[in-house]
């Protein structure tokens, strides 16, 4: 028994070994431990700017290229080692979108299993495309697992939500695939595509490519490119930094 409770220890800590902060979706974060992000991102139809600028330009109809800010908020605290409790928020100030979710989150399953899974709950009011105020349920499913490669060690991860409106009436669902990489112990690699819909609109596929470098003492800085690839017409950059205790 002791051989074996050493065995599930050493398993534990290679998985976390493994994961970079964000990892969270089908890892609890941990008891007492701490992870907080903020970004800003800026994005707009940059080709369709590119393509207009090409071409032979109307003094009275000059191409302007519009684009939109979104700044993001995420954090997440460790009430056991398997109950997390977080706040995930968004403002979009040009257009006035604004989401701030508190969630619960439990890992589910044996600790030892080389799949982990996650599931969440959530709610929290929200200011909506109709520009009215509104209050957001979601659930959340996800599942996770690390692995060794001969270019470093790593994880994949797909997070699930599903969202419902309780005035609107109106459902969104999104789901976020990752594979990532820690290539060297200062140096993180991922690329995540994301994908949602909501109401009866049709889905979307966005690509982020992503690049994370450690600082000491738990500090992260992220940069990103966000490309738009079905029904999103939006390409940008997404700057952010992590701070982990």
């Amino acid at each position: 028994m002791r051989q074996l409770c050493i065995l599930l220890l050493l398993c534990d800590f290679w998985i976390a070994s493994v994961l970079p902060a964000t990892a969270g979706g089908a890892w609890p974060r941990g008891e007492g431990r701490t992870f907080i992000s903020l970004s800003w991102s800026t994005f707009g139809d940059a080709a369709g700017y590119l393509e207009k600028i090409s071409q032979p330009i109307d003094a009275e109809n000059v191409p302007e290229l519009k684009l939109t800010d979104e700044i993001a908020f995420f954090a997440e605290y460790g009430i056991t080692e398997r109950l997390t409790f977080g706040v995930d928020t968004y403002n979009r100030p040009d257009t006035g979108l604004a989401s701030n979710v508190l969630f619960l989150r439990s890992g589910i399953g044996n600790p030892d299993w080389a799949n982990r899974y996650g599931i969440e709950i959530g709610f929290g009011p929200i200011h909506d495309w109709r520009g009215q105020d509104d209050t957001v349920m979601r659930v959340g499913l996800a599942w996770g697992r690390g692995y060794q490669s001969r270019w470093g060690n790593g994880w994949m991860e797909v997070d699930s939500k599903l969202g419902w409106q309780t005035d609107a009436a109106e459902e969104y669902w999104k789901i976020d695939s990752t594979l990532g990489l820690n290539a060297t112990e200062r140096s993180i690699f991922y690329f995540q595509l994301q994908s949602g819909a909501a109401g009866e609109a049709d889905p979307f596929l966005r690509a982020v490519p992503a690049y994370v470098f450690r600082f000491d003492r738990g500090i992260s800085v992220e940069s990103a490119l966000l490309l738009g690839m079905q029904n999103d017409d939006a390409q940008g950059v997404k700057i952010g930094a992590w701070l982990e205790f």
